[in-house]
Parts: structure tokens; C-alpha cells; sequence
């Protein structure tokens, strides 16, 4: 399994350095839009060869980004990959919105990969939500995202939910992991591509450097130790201790070994 790093914008040549091996990114559309220095990184990121995928700031500021600043974003950027725009509340709404998404898209030329991220009140609601999207782009590259809370939810891992969708379609999909718990259950996951996290740079700036299989883990400091849900992207620190203790994290979880 890959891991995307989220990185404050100050740091990122710093703590995602290419010698640190990091070639697997997700990026916020707002910050594109945004900061010339965080679009200038992940184009040259690109260019490099490495995987990046563009997501909505839905995480930090609980909304959805508008669709045509989207499109700016997949302009300006050209990912490997977008997520869909989604409904966390409403899984029919999920399902228009992707739509909406899907058909702007096409309409600029994008070519890219694309992920889905179903939801639901129900295990049921969530199963039709899930064929509906596939129904909306089953012809081209996809990706399920699966979002941290789904054991809460509907009282099974990851794992579990990705072997029964896989049933469900016949056949294996790829999957990617929207965050990682804080026990680090995640690990485990071995039929998803990919995950992305600020918690191991989160932990690293905080001192903590944390290995795959750790059994003790300290306890997750969260962003606001390192200004708060959105304000993380504008942090800033000159203390060269917790800079190699990020980049040792980065490396260290580069992939799951």
C-alpha cells in the first residue's frame, strides 16, 4: 500500500524531499488555486513521474469546493487522479454531484483516473450508492475511496467492506484509503492501492518518529499541535530535530513493508 503524506507548504521540499523517496502525493484544489509555491511543487512532482492525486478541502473546511474551481485546479494541475466531488449526508446526492463532476471533466479533456468515495446511512444505502457511481463511469480508470469512519458506521473494517464490494462487482477494484485510524489498524490493509495522511508528519513534527508493526504508539497530537486543521498547511518550523523526525516517518511508511 502507498501512502500520500499531507505536508504544510512550508515544508515541502523539506520534509518531501526526493531522497526521502516520496512519490505518491494528495493535494487540496483550494491550495492550488491558492499558493503558487504548492502548485509549482506538485507540477514538478509530475513531471517527475510520481502519482498525485487532486482532492477537495472538504477535511479541513467541512465543504465542498465549487465545480468550476475544480475544473481550474485539474487545469492548472493535471493530476493523476481526481476525487469526485461527494455527500457525506446524502447518498443520492453523492451520486448527482459526481455526475455533474464526471461531465465537466470530460468536457476539459481529462483522461486521468478518477475516484468515487460512496456513502450511506445503511449498509444497503451505501451497497446502491456504490453501484450507481459505477454505473456513472464503469468504461474508465476508477478508483472506490473509502472513508476512516466506515468501521463506525457500519460495523466493519476496511478490509472487510473492500472484500464485500469486490463480491458485490465479481471482480477486484482499486481501492484507497480517505485517512488512517490512529491505531494504526490501516496497516494491515492489503488489498488497497493507497492511503493518504498528515498523521505521520503530524507525529514527526511533534518529535515522534513511529515504524510500521510499532505496538506502542504515543498518542495522536492531532493538527491542532501544529495550527489547526487548515491552518497546518501554513506551518513552519526551523528545528532540524523534527524535520528528520518527519522525513524519517515519510520514508519509513514510503509503502507498507
Amino acid at each position: 500500500m502507498r501512502y500520500a503524506h499531507i505536508t504544510p507548504i512550508p515544508l515541502l521540499e523539506r520534509i518531501l524531499d526526493p531522497m526521502v523517496g516520496a512519490n505518491f502525493h494528495l493535494v487540496v484544489s483550494d491550495l492550488i488555486l491558492e499558493s503558487p509555491k504548492y502548485l509549482r511543487f506538485y507540477r514538478g512532482r509530475l513531471r517527475q513521474g510520481d502519482f498525485v492525486i487532486l482532492d477537495s478541502p472538504a477535511f479541513e473546511t467541512g465543504q465542498q469546493t465549487d465545480l468550476q474551481d475544480t475544473v481550474h485546479a485539474v487545469q492548472l494541475l493535471r493530476p493523476s487522479e481526481v476525487v469526485l466531488p461527494d455527500d457525506i449526508n446524502s447518498a443520492e446526492n453523492t451520486v448527482d454531484v459526481a455526475e455533474d463532476a464526471i461531465a465537466a471533466l470530460v468536457d476539459i479533456g481529462y483522461t486521468g483516473r478518477v475516484m468515487m468515495v460512496p456513502h450511506g446511512s445503511s449498509l444497503s444505502e451505501f451497497a446502491k450508492c456504490f453501484d450507481d457511481l459505477l454505473d456513472l463511469y464503469l468504461h474508465k480508470r476508477i478508483t472506490i475511496g473509502l472513508q476512516e469512519e466506515i468501521p463506525e458506521l457500519f460495523g466493519m473494517s476496511r478490509q472487510e467492506m473492500i472484500h464485500y464490494l469486490n463480491q458485490r462487482y465479481g471482480s477486484p477494484l482499486t481501492y484507497h484509503l480517505l485517512g488512517v485510524d490512529e491505531k494504526l489498524e490501516d496497516q494491515h490493509v492489503v488489498d488497497a492501492r493507497s492511503c493518504d495522511t498528515a498523521k505521520f508528519v503530524v507525529w514527526g513534527l511533534n518529535g515522534w518518529k513511529i515504524d510500521p508493526g510499532q505496538e506502542s504508539l504515543p498518542e495522536y497530537p492531532g493538527r491542532k499541535s501544529v495550527g489547526g486543521r487548515t491552518g497546518y498547511f501554513q506551518f513552519d518550523t526551523a528545528e532540524r530535530e523534527l524535520i528528520e523526525c518527519a522525513q524519517y516517518n515519510v520514508r519509513v511508511w514510503r509503502e507498507n513493508v
